[in-house]
Parts: structure tokens; C-alpha cells; sequence
């Protein structure tokens, strides 16, 4: 009977890792809204009930998890005084994942190095395999419409729940990931060396394709804090500095020749010149008046906030009174005409859930950083600076694909990795 349960458990440790792998892969491929995380989380809390104490000892004395743990039993209690029950409802199951991936991963030993290497590996094969099929795709859109844009931003976004900003997100991690590689890698032999180098040459046109500006912007600079964030000699260092240089030349220039990501930085030059007033007919990002608009309301219920889920309907009431005429390219619009979010994750969970949503996040991207550069984690700094930054412009975690992605990283490269989840003698 206990080499049953021995062999029982010996198995269940080999799906654990089997569904970390298959996740990996699955997160890149959204064309229903059913978020398979649910699956493979739900199948972690089952391993949870398998139950041994060591599981259990490891969360308790998992910091992450209680954090993360606070903050989901503090998005309740806004749903609690929230003026939309319904959107509430639906943000509650959305994010249930922020609670469940550091359950599953403050209980888990820690992974080791080779291990974490082939999850992110498995992610690295899913973006290539999604990035091609949607390119295929859009290639057909082409031949049938004779229109170059369907080679471009939203449009190479065959995903239906995973936008161009999002997928742009993924693209530049993937790209981080063989970096990192490359950065670590001392000099020794490399069988996958060459293919490793096209797929960043494959990725960074794919990330120029879609034309997300903040991830144009992004990549370069999360690559820096990657490079010195990283512990490596002083030798490597100077050739991938070299190396990067020459680089980040190639990637403006491929900005420059690709018309859609060449329209976007123009936009950008035009909005930047028309910050505060119409200039040439220019009219300043829709952002701006969101944020300024957003600010407001923050300003209403600071301590509080207006309730999980009712932030949005408040913004949209001030919308409403904006008569700004915005271009999207091919036709005028009135921020009065849209269901806008607040375009920054900050701002969201200030206006959402009051002053503890706005220190949530803020203190855990300060301190999760603050370690990794501590211990020169190079790679989970850079992911945590590529995030930070994407937060900037997007609300990231109000979709299934972005508290899919960042729940599942943060809890794989963070919670998982502290040292209260150290192996023992069990699992």
C-alpha cells in the first residue's frame, strides 16, 4: 500500500512539471475565452489536497503568496461596495488565477535551474509556432484583400483574446529568454546556437510587425537593465555590448522600413508635439485626457476607491463630457463612443481599489526588483522591468491574457524560487 502512495506521488510530481510545461505553451495560443489556466490551476489546488505537511510549511512561510493572498481577499471586499455587481463578478473569476498561481507555486519545491530553463524554453516554442501561424494567417488575409495592413499590428494578432499589445508583451519575454542564453551561456558549446540567433532576428521583426509603440520602446531598454542586472565576466560583457549595439541599430532601422511601425513612431512625434493643444491639426493622444479623466476620479474615492469593477463605469461618465475629435487611422472618434479602461494598471487599481491597490502593486514590483538585482537575477529583472513598463501604457491585468502571463511568470520566477520552498525530503 505505501509503495502505491509512493508511486502515486512520484507521478503526480512528473504531471506537476508535465502541465508547467504545457501551460508555458498554452498561454500563447487565445482564441476562446476560456483561460486554460483555470484547468491546469484547478489541477494544482488538487495537488494540493493530495496534501503532505511540507506543502503546507512552505506556504506559510511563502511572503509572496501571502501578498498575493491579501490582495485577492482585498479585491472581495471592493466587489462588497462595488456600483457594478456584474463586472465585478466576472473580474473576481478573471483574477482568480493571481490567488491560484502562487498557491500552486508557494506549495511546490523549488524548481531547479535546468527545470526553469525548459519551462521557459516551452515558452519560447509556443510564441514561435503562434507567431508563425499568425502570420500564415494574415498572409491569407492578404492574398484575399490585397491590403499590406493585414500584415501589421492588430490585424497580425490572429488571437482573438491575445491583442497585439499583449502578444507584443510575449514577443519581447521571448526575446529576453534567448538573450539571457546567450548571456550565460560562458563561452560553452551551444548546440542550438544558430537557431537561437535567428529566432531573435525572427522575433524582433515579428515585435516591429505589430507595431505596439510601448514594446518598441521597451525591448531596448529592458535588454540594458538584462545586461547589467546579469551576473557575468567583464569578457562578456563587452562583446554582447558590442553585439547589442549593433542591435538596437538593425531594430531602428527595421522600424524605419516596415510602414506600419514607421506610421506609429510619426504618430507618437506628432502627439509628443501636440501634448497640451491642437498643433497642425494634430490632436494629442487619447491617453492623455483618460489619464487626466482618471486622475479625477481617483480623487473621489481615494482611500476606498470606487469598488471592484465600477472604476470604468465612473470614467466613462466623465468621458462623455470630452468633445476632442481623436484619428485611429482611417476614421474620427470621440472618447464618448468607447468602453475605455484606464490605459495603466496603476492608475486602474488606485481608481478600482483605493490606496492599498495602488501599494499592492507598487511595493511588489519595488521589492520582487530590488532582490533580483540584489542577487543579480538578470532575467527575472528585465521580465519585471518589461512588465512595469507595459503596465505604463495598458491595463495589462484586466484581460485573461495579461493576469494569465504575469501570474504564471511572476509565480514560476519569484514565489517558486524563494528559499521556503528549498527541496526537502518530500514534495
Amino acid at each position: 500500500m505505501l509503495n502505491k502512495i509512493k508511486a502515486w506521488y512520484e507521478t503526480s510530481k512528473r504531471l506537476n512539471f508535465i502541465g508547467l510545461l504545457l501551460f508555458a505553451i498554452i498561454i500563447t495560443f487565445q482564441p476562446v475565452f476560456f483561460a486554460p489556466t483555470y484547468i491546469i490551476a484547478f489541477f494544482w489546488f488538487f495537488y494540493l489536497l493530495s496534501f503532505k505537511p511540507d506543502r503546507l510549511i512552505r506556504l506559510k512561510n511563502n511572503f509572496w503568496f501571502w501578498w498575493f493572498f491579501a490582495f485577492y481577499v482585498w479585491y472581495l471586499i471592493g466587489a462588497a461596495y462595488s456600483e457594478n455587481g456584474q463586472e465585478a463578478g466576472r473580474l473576481i473569476v478573471l483574477k482568480i488565477t493571481l490567488f491560484l498561481w502562487p498557491l500552486a507555486f508557494g506549495s511546490l519545491s523549488k524548481l531547479n535551474a535546468k527545470h526553469l530553463k525548459m519551462v521557459l524554453h516551452a515558452f519560447v516554442l509556443g510564441m514561435f509556432v503562434s507567431s508563425l501561424i499568425c502570420l500564415i494567417l494574415s498572409f491569407v488575409d492578404y492574398l484575399e484583400l490585397r491590403d499590406w495592413n493585414r500584415m501589421f499590428g492588430n490585424d497580425l494578432a490572429q488571437w482573438r483574446f491575445l491583442p497585439n499589445h499583449y502578444f507584443g508583451m510575449y514577443t519581447s519575454f521571448a526575446i529576453l529568454i534567448l538573450v539571457f542564453d546567450f548571456l550565460s551561456s560562458n563561452n560553452r558549446a551551444d548546440s542550438f546556437k544558430k537557431a537561437k540567433i535567428l529566432l531573435i532576428i525572427y522575433f524582433s521583426i515579428f515585435l516591429v510587425m505589430l507595431s505596439v509603440r510601448i514594446q518598441l520602446i521597451a525591448l531596448p531598454t529592458v535588454l540594458f537593465v538584462l545586461f547589467f542586472a546579469s551576473d557575468v565576466g567583464k569578457v562578456q560583457k563587452v562583446k554582447f555590448a558590442k553585439i547589442g549595439f549593433a542591435s538596437v541599430v538593425l531594430f531602428a532601422i527595421a522600424i524605419a522600413v516596415f510602414p506600419d511601425s514607421r506610421r506609429r513612431v510619426i504618430e507618437t512625434a506628432h502627439e509628443i508635439r501636440s501634448f497640451e493643444k491642437v498643433v497642425d491639426n494634430k490632436q494629442t493622444n487619447h491617453r492623455v485626457y483618460i489619464w487626466r479623466e482618471g486622475v479625477e476620479v481617483i480623487k473621489e474615492e481615494p482611500v476606498l476607491g470606487k469598488g471592484t469593477g465600477s472604476e470604468d463605469q465612473n470614467l466613462a461618465l466623465r468621458l462623455e463630457k470630452i468633445d476632442a475629435k481623436f484619428w485611429d487611422g482611417s476614421s474620427v472618434y470621440f472618447l464618448s463612443s468607447g468602453n475605455y479602461n484606464y490605459h495603466n494598471q496603476f492608475l486602474q487599481w488606485f481608481a478600482s481599489n483605493g490606496i492599498l491597490g495602488l501599494i499592492f502593486i507598487l511595493v511588489m514590483f519595488g521589492i520582487s526588483f530590488y532582490h533580483s538585482l540584489k542577487k543579480n537575477k538578470g532575467l527575472v529583472a528585465a521580465w519585471l522591468a518589461l512588465c512595469f513598463i507595459s503596465f505604463l501604457t495598458e491595463s495589462m491585468l484586466e484581460r485573461q491574457a495579461g493576469v494569465m502571463f504575469f501570474g504564471f511568470f511572476f509565480g514560476l520566477l519569484i514565489i517558486n524560487q524563494l528559499p521556503s520552498n528549498e527541496k526537502s525530503n518530500t514534495t
